[in-house]
């Protein structure tokens, strides 16, 4: 599980709106040799770019993500019959909505974000994602 916050909150659930005057780069790898991703985060923009490196995790593992996912959540992710996924995944928190990153998928939108997906045609293992906030307009 790996955050993106395009939004500020405060300690209280309230959402922070001043400019943040920041940009932020973080990254995670969590075990040597397994998944890396790293996010740059423009909150004043409303927008993220993250890139996921799957690296010997490229093979989704049902019994480990199953220790961290609810049965539904990992049944939509990594399903036991059916073709298989990558692994990857959006979980909207507020909702409980999840979208599957899926080859075949270039982009999608969750609640008031959109998620456009671009893997790396040198590097399989690799996904681009650029996040925009974009809540309806009118």
């Amino acid at each position: 599980m790996f955050d993106v916050e395009i939004n500020r909150y405060d300690s209280k659930g309230n959402l922070i709106e001043e400019e943040a005057g920041t940009l932020s780069l973080r990254s995670l790898q969590p075990s040597e040799g397994g998944f890396r991703v790293s996010v740059m985060e423009d909150q004043d923009r409303g927008y993220a770019y993250l890139t996921v490196t799957l690296g010997s995790d490229e093979k989704a593992d049902r019994k480990t993500a199953a220790g961290f996912l609810c049965k539904d959540c990992l049944e939509e992710i990594l399903p036991k019959e059916g073709r298989k996924k990558t692994g990857l995944g959006a979980i909207d928190l507020a909702t409980g909505e999840i979208e599957v990153f899926d080859r075949p998928v270039v982009g999608f939108t969750l609640r008031d974000f959109y998620v456009h997906c671009d893997w790396d045609e040198k590097k399989e293992e690799t996904l681009k994602l650029l996040i925009f906030y974009c809540p309806p307009r009118y």
